[in-house]
């Protein structure tokens, strides 16, 4: 049985045994967004179910979306969560599946319609049905170690020391910290954490060299190769201060050899080994120049950095995994049949004051605004 909005109804049961799973990611009109049709995705990672057939079609199955076992709404690409942009008829054996890879604190959604709308959720959120993080860190013996809420790291004198692909690229480094811009208008404050940190470098006969954006341009080996071999520190804007969220700008420092300095983002020691980065959480300009000169001076010490290199590796994750992951759930008939309903999305998907965020665009109404303050919960009842 299957409950929706107080209701109760019978389960497609022919909707079980060797036919396809449909999966519709639901965009908006005239939306660019492609997926590729099929099970493809599915094949390509190696999903352990692989009986689900994933569309952006609408017209497929003649159009009736409520014949569809899943519907993936794909937050970036509905820019109002507006009944007249959604599905006009719903079916209680479905299930509606929030997605997004953006940051909640600085994408808070407004309009009631989501409450008591979503039945699973798949975001880079630790609490998602489906956890889909951009990057992942794996034992050498392929077990996820991170991300997690809580990962018990072991001291970096614990770990063998660092082994790099090519010992001399140590030996040619010869400059401080780097930062290639990938967005061409960064927020004020980290303008001013820039401009501030580069003049408590200068105090230590260092420098901070941006490239990119008008800027330093890179040299035809490319930016990559000059990170490798010239620099000791890459700094990693992430681009929100948002509880789960660490994206892959890290490991423009990992994989090529240099220590990231990491400026926003979630709580580091729930994603990277302890001991491989610097966070600037905590510190000041002055404190973090220091440390960086220190460091510098100090081979033995910056060497230390790689020592995660003997016990971890640390990757990209496809966005598209959790497709395998969604698949899965489709198949467990226990879970399918399970009511399950976010019944105050909003306050779910963005824990703080929306008032400001919401007003005076975005909600309709004020009462909407108000309606914020609700618990938000997320209902499974077997």
């Amino acid at each position: 049985m299957q409950g929706y909005k107080g209701k109760t109804h019978d389960l497609y049961e022919w909707r079980f045994g060797d036919d396809l799973k449909y999966i519709l990611v639901w965009t908006a009109e005239n939306s660019t967004f492609e997926v590729q049709d099929g099970q493809g995705i599915l094949l390509d990672h190696d999903c352990k179910d692989v009986n689900c057939y994933i569309t952006t079609n609408k017209s497929l199955l003649n159009g009736r979306y409520e014949q569809f076992n899943a519907i993936v709404f794909h937050f970036g690409l509905l820019r109002q969560w507006l009944p007249r942009f959604l599905p006009k008829h719903r079916a209680p054996h479905q299930k509606y599946v929030f997605y997004s890879r953006l940051p909640s604190e600085d994408y808070p959604i407004c309009s009631q319609t989501v409450d008591n709308y979503f039945n699973w959720t798949w975001s880079y959120k630790f609490a998602s049905d489906i956890f889909n993080p951009f990057i992942e860190v794996r034992h050498i013996n392929g077990t996820v170690v991170a991300p997690r809420s809580k990962v018990i790291w072991p001291k970096n004198s614990e770990l063998s020391p660092a082994i790099f692909n090519n010992i001399d690229e140590v030996n040619t480094k010869t400059k401080a910290v780097m930062w290639l811009m990938s967005y061409c208008q960064p927020k004020a404050t980290n303008l001013m954490s820039l401009k501030k940190l580069s003049t408590s470098l200068k105090d230590h006969d260092l420098s901070l060299d941006i490239y990119g954006c008008g800027n330093t341009p890179c040299p035809p080996g490319g930016c990559l190769e000059l990170i490798s071999r010239r620099y000791y520190f890459y700094l990693v804007f992430e681009s929100s201060v948002t509880e789960d969220y660490l994206t892959e700008e890290v490991l423009m420092a990992y994989d090529n050899d240099a220590v990231p300095i990491i400026i926003g983002g979630g709580d580091c020691t729930k994603f990277l080994p302890d001991g491989s980065y610097i966070s600037y959480q905590g510190l000041n300009e002055v404190q973090l120049a220091a440390i960086i000169a220190h460091t510098i001076k100090t081979p033995s010490k910056y060497r230390e950095y790689f020592n995660w290199k003997s016990l971890y590796t640390i990757n990209r994750v496809d966005q598209n995994k959790g497709f395998c992951k969604l698949c899965t759930l489709l198949n467990d008939y226990k879970k399918f049949a399970s009511f399950s309903n976010y019944e105050n999305f909003r306050n779910w998907w963005h824990h703080g004051p929306l008032r400001q965020k919401c007003l005076p665009k975005g909600a309709e109404t004020y009462d909407e605004v108000l309606s914020y303050e609700n618990i938000s919960r997320a209902i499974n009842v077997a």
